[in-house]
């Protein structure tokens, strides 16, 4: 929002021509594209300066650790407190670039959703991860530019390689920009109590030479 109570600002519409989140943020590799990784970069944390996070929830925010989710869109990730920003980058620090942010608000209570500072958290990895010959995906046709190299679901069977696991314990795969995570990353996560997110097994498969 471009004011604490103002609408919701994700594009450019015939009300907001400026810089718009949606469109115009920039990842340090890949831009705004698919194949968006990495931190933000610097104009674009600059930008996101003039901005305020909005949310709306039905419940109260004082107890939890996380507003939102990392989505498999290019846009910004979630927003985490100073527990989540210590708990991950002690567990592992390659995983997450985490940027302050001031300007946060609790719209439907009029406050801050909770006491202490804020972070944009940006989930760094990005690796191929699904066996294709195992998992109904097929690439995604007659996408925008941007979306080139996404792939979208052909049926419920997934197979994940299994060194894809073996590099950092937190990432994104780069065909559906879905989140993964290690046995060992999920019991970490649930050590903070974050009870907004949800895990689900994935079927694990020897890569073959």
């Amino acid at each position: 929002m471009a004011e604490k109570d103002g609408p919701y600002i994700h594009k450019r519409n015939r009300n907001w021509d400026k810089w718009a989140p949606m469109e115009d943020l920039q990842y340090q590799t890949g831009g705004n594209t698919w194949q968006a990784a990495g931190p933000l970069t610097d104009e674009t944390v600059e930008r996101l300066k003039d901005f305020w996070i909005g949310t709306g929830s039905d419940e109260p925010l004082n107890d939890s650790h996380v507003i939102g989710a990392p989505d498999t869109q290019p846009w910004i990730d979630t927003v985490v407190d100073q527990i989540f920003v210590d708990a991950m980058s002690a567990f592992d620090d390659r995983l997450f670039s985490f940027v302050q942010h001031e300007k946060v608000w609790d719209r439907g209570r009029d406050c801050p959703p909770w006491d202490g500072a804020f972070y944009i958290a940006t989930l760094l990895p990005l690796r191929p991860s699904f066996d294709l010959q195992h998992s109904d995906l097929l690439p995604s046709t007659d996408v925008a530019e941007r979306y080139r190299g996404s792939h979208s679901s052909s049926g419920a069977r997934r197979a994940v390689k299994l060194s894809a696991t073996l590099e950092t314990p937190i990432w994104r795969d780069a065909y559906t920009r879905e989140v993964m995570c290690t046995e060992e990353a999920r019991a970490a996560l649930e050590v903070i109590g974050i009870k907004e997110w949800w895990f689900m097994p994935c079927d694990l498969i020897e890569d073959r030479h």
